[in-house]
């Protein structure tokens, strides 16, 4: 099966269901005292990073499951305590605001 991202009649995305399945994993993170600096470094490891001030938590999408070991290994090699890491597929829903994002100029 296909799934194709429409807005205003244009595609923007068009991609196989079984594509879709295997790829981005939305990931909440709860470190000791994130800094302005380790947020900044997140980001080469996915988009959309937010820092929730109320719980502490960060939220961010990764490219592929493939990527949390190695998010893990540089979280703890660069001296932050890490309480957790949970992973969860996006859901299309998730996947198409994220699209829209990208084409308006936001970050989803």
């Amino acid at each position: 099966y296909r799934v194709a991202f429409i807005n205003h009649g244009r595609i923007l995305e068009l991609n196989h269901m079984k594509a879709l399945d295997r790829s981005a994993v939305q990931v909440t993170i709860r470190v000791g005292q994130p800094t302005p600096a380790f947020l900044d470094e997140l980001a080469r490891f996915g988009e959309g990073v937010q820092l929730h001030k109320i719980n502490g938590n960060i939220q961010l999408t990764l490219p592929n499951e493939e990527t949390l070991p190695q998010l893990a290994n540089w979280i703890i090699s660069s001296g932050n305590t890490l309480y957790e890491l949970s992973p969860r597929q996006v859901s299309l829903e998730d996947r198409f605001l994220q699209v829209i994002g990208e084409v308006s100029g936001d970050s989803a």
